[in-house]
């Protein structure tokens, strides 16, 4: 499968990662590129930021294309989480299930193989 869209917005990342381990690679503001795995949704990883989120918050995080996840970080029984903000608009690749999404440079479309 070979195909291109244009942008990914957040409901559909969390339509497609919910629950499930995935690797985004972004840029980050200060303009350098960020790996990173992560989830949504998951209770066992949840972050106080995602469960106490305020509604403002979910406003500006909607308005700015910004989407709450909780980095996973480590393996095993040493796993460590984080919450982090990946802002949508930004992304160069993700990797979930099964498919890779991803895309040159921010003014290019994506390609899903």
């Amino acid at each position: 499968m070979d195909t291109n869209i244009n942008s990914l917005s957040r409901d559909t990342l969390k339509l497609l990662n919910k629950r499930k381990f995935f690797t985004a690679q972004f840029i980050k503001k200060d303009g350098s590129v960020r790996k990173m795995n992560c989830r949504i949704g998951a209770a066992k990883f949840a972050s106080p930021i995602a469960k106490d989120k305020s509604e403002a918050q979910s406003t500006i995080d909607e308005r700015y294309n910004f989407l709450t996840v909780t980095e996973v970080i480590g393996g095993g029984k040493s796993i460590q989480t984080q919450p982090r903000k990946i802002n949508c608009n930004t992304i160069l690749s993700i990797k979930a299930v099964g498919l890779h999404i991803h895309r040159d440079s921010l003014d290019k479309p994506f390609k899903i193989d």
